[in-house]
């Protein structure tokens, strides 16, 4: 049996018309294509359950009308700290069962965000609670599956 593996076609950036880019679950390889960040009117962007690879590149952030973002489920690294920025449109994030080993700080940079998944990842340490009372509309966080260290921090009462 031959199993047929891919990459994201280079050229993806000049689709500049697309809102939503669903690839999940189809044997994806190698880094994920910066040129997603040149999709202007991106909304929705699913990777998840692929083999993808490296680094999540700070083109990512770069669509502000992205409300969705599902891109668990692959060995992604974390993202370039000075270069990721906040996603002013962001809402529902899985970066569940990746490599990461930090909670990003562009997290904090993303006011509507009511849905974060970190699960399954290589987070070591105490729970990163000053990113996260920083968000207001925040209603479901998964954290397990890592290697959070110390005690629960009580602020996260105040994640309502």
């Amino acid at each position: 049996m031959i199993i047929r593996v891919g990459s994201i076609p280079a050229g993806i950036g000049n689709a500049t018309k697309l809102t939503f880019l669903y690839l999940g679950s189809n044997n994806l390889t190698n880094s994920i294509n910066p040129e997603i960040g040149n999709l202007s009117e991106l909304q929705v962007l699913r990777l998840y359950n692929n083999s993808l690879t490296g680094q999540i590149p700070y083109q990512l952030s770069n669509p502000q009308k992205v409300w969705l973002l599902r891109i668990g489920a692959n060995n992604l690294e974390d993202p370039d700290r000075n270069q990721f920025k906040g996603m002013s449109s962001l809402t529902y994030l899985w970066l569940d069962y990746n490599l990461l080993e930090n909670v990003s700080s562009f997290v904090a940079e993303c006011p509507k965000l009511k849905f974060l998944d970190l699960s399954g990842n290589l987070i070591i340490g105490q729970i990163p609670i000053q990113l996260l009372t920083r968000q207001e509309n925040l209603e479901y966080l998964n954290l397990t599956m890592n290697s959070f260290e110390g005690l629960i921090p009580t602020e996260i009462r105040s994640l309502s």
